[in-house]
């Protein structure tokens, strides 16, 4: 049921002054790889004030919740969040969810197969306008960890571990807690640190919706040339060595890491001379 009194010479008034209370559900929908349960969804509106959920439904094996506003004052209107919300809880990925939206969170999930793990996300701010090109205007700030992650292959990965001559291949990946800040149509991050096994890959920078990489990436090898394991080494004392270009074709100057290396042996070997004398 609905009501919406508004003067007759401004036809967009309509929802501006909605007073509604609606429901609605599916019995299962899928949606970029998210096979996504029963689900009720409640909705109220209050002079244009509109209330959604709260919603909990289950997600590939996970849990999925989440409760919103929505001013329809405004053109277009923008839905948010009024609080913390845990919207995603132990749901597994897979490589339909890494290509279509994990890329974006980090470049490894663009052309990873055989993806699985258990994802996590807590958003504490979402700004959300409702209509074309909504994403380019949206705002979020959020937390999210994956758990027991596994990728078949991953050609950043690859080329990073290939120096030492290891595989990623059935080694087990963790994603730490990290704040990405989405906004203006570009994810950020300080600091997204995956442990491949043992050692660390620290990953900051930017990640476009228009799919452009700006980003540096802290290796897992000193100067030394010695391979570093978790907890052992702090980020400063890895080599670090820029991504650009695109998720679909990324530019890892490994090229830097053999600059770095030899920098760091002159300067070694200059040290060495100073003391002696």
């Amino acid at each position: 049921n609905f009501t919406s009194v508004y003067p007759a010479t401004e036809p967009n008034g309509l929802l501006a002054h909605l007073n509604s209370q609606a429901s609605l559900g599916f019995d299962r929908a899928t949606y970029l790889g998210f096979d996504i349960g029963p689900t009720q969804l409640d909705l109220r509106a209050q002079n244009g004030l509109m209330t959604i959920g709260p919603i909990s439904t289950t997600v590939n094996n996970g849990k999925l919740n989440f409760a919103g506003n929505a001013n329809l004052r405004t053109s277009p209107a923008v839905l948010t969040v009024p609080t913390l919300v845990h919207v995603a809880q132990g749901i597994q990925i897979n490589e339909q969810t890494a290509k279509s939206l994990l890329k974006y969170v980090n470049p490894i999930f663009a052309d990873a197969v055989e993806v699985s793990g258990t994802a996590n996300l807590d958003v504490r701010q979402l700004s959300l306008p409702l209509g074309a090109g909504a994403w380019t205007r949206a705002e979020m700030n959020g937390t999210i960890w994956i758990d027991k992650m596994q990728l078949g292959t991953s050609s950043i990965l690859s080329q990073i571990f290939a120096i030492a001559g290891q595989s990623i291949r059935g080694q087990t990946l963790t994603l730490h807690p990290t704040v990405l800040v989405l906004q203006k149509g570009v994810v950020r991050y300080d600091d997204m640190q995956i442990d491949i096994g043992q050692n660390p890959v620290n990953f900051r920078g930017s990640i476009g919706l228009d799919e452009t990489l700006n980003m540096t990436i802290v290796l897992p090898y000193t100067l030394e040339g010695r391979l570093v394991r978790v907890g052992q080494a702090q980020v400063t004392d890895r080599i670090a060595v820029p991504l650009t270009g695109t998720l679909s074709k990324p530019k890892l100057n490994l090229q830097k890491l053999v600059e770095l290396q030899l920098k760091g042996q002159i300067q070694r070997g200059l040290e060495e001379l100073f003391k002696r004398r």
